[in-house]
């Protein structure tokens, strides 16, 4: 997940950023990746929600 950000920057200039610093959760097969995003592996045929991450209060 954590290449993600790079390869969609180059496809969509700005969503990377977006993802890098957070203002993006990423989704994968209908899991919420929080943490050590390196640590998920992305293979062909999983499906990758970005999802506005939000805040109030």
């Amino acid at each position: 997940v954590e290449q993600l950000a790079e390869v969609i920057g180059r496809e969509v200039p700005g969503l990377g950023e977006a993802l890098e610093e957070g203002s993006l959760a990423v989704v994968v097969n209908g899991e919420l990746v929080v943490g050590k995003r390196q640590q998920r592996a992305i293979v062909s045929g999983d499906r990758i929600e970005l999802i506005p991450a939000l805040a109030g209060g």
